[in-house]
């Protein structure tokens, strides 16, 4: 049996040049695995809350709703019709999560990020912008790292969030997200 190890491009730099993102296995080359993404590629963050969305109480329509449009997005990450950008804020609350099954099925897509954000002083400096506008501390990380990393969406189901108009990105809720990616 054998593992994959990625080789993982600077994916700010690829956006921003134009050049098409390549991710390849690099096992001596046996079992090539390509996923080219190009620069028109949507590029999403996922906030945390919908990675667990469809583990929610399904009993409320809008929870259910929720759940459906995260499912269809994690699809599309799947199939690799948009691109995934991950953070080590997300690898921080979810080693703090208390469910093991959430853990697992939430880190099987960190393989699939094309970019792994992590905290720099230019971050924090964005996330207390955002802390001053009324966020929590580890939301205004996860918007920063997500504009950071030059994300097309931030997708969350957190209400306080969403209240908020970003300039610098789009923030929207998965159903949302949904609506968009099928207009295009």
């Amino acid at each position: 049996m054998h593992e994959s190890a990625f080789c993982v491009y600077d994916f700010r730099r690829a956006k921003r040049s134009g050049c098409v993102y390549v991710r390849v296995s690099c096992l001596a080359l046996r079992n090539v695995n390509c996923v080219i993404m190009t620069d028109t590629m949507i590029h999403l963050y996922l906030d945390n809350c919908c990675f667990n969305r469809p583990f929610d109480d399904q009993s409320q329509l809008s929870v259910r709703l929720e759940a459906e449009a995260v499912l269809f997005i994690q699809q599309t990450i799947k199939e690799a019709k948009v691109a995934l950008v991950w953070s080590s804020i997300l690898d921080f609350e979810i080693r703090k999560s208390p469910f093991e099954t959430r853990r697992e099925a939430t880190d099987e897509f960190r393989k699939l990020a094309c970019f792994i954000a992590d905290v720099t002083p230019e971050i924090e400096q964005e996330a207390r912008r955002f802390q001053s506008e009324g966020l929590a501390i580890i939301d205004s990380l996860h918007l920063a790292c997500a504009i950071s990393a030059g994300c097309d969406y931030f997708i969350t189901v957190d209400r306080e969030i969403l209240k908020n108009q970003v300039p610098k990105i789009a923030v929207v809720n998965p159903i949302q997200f949904v609506h968009v990616y099928e207009e295009n």
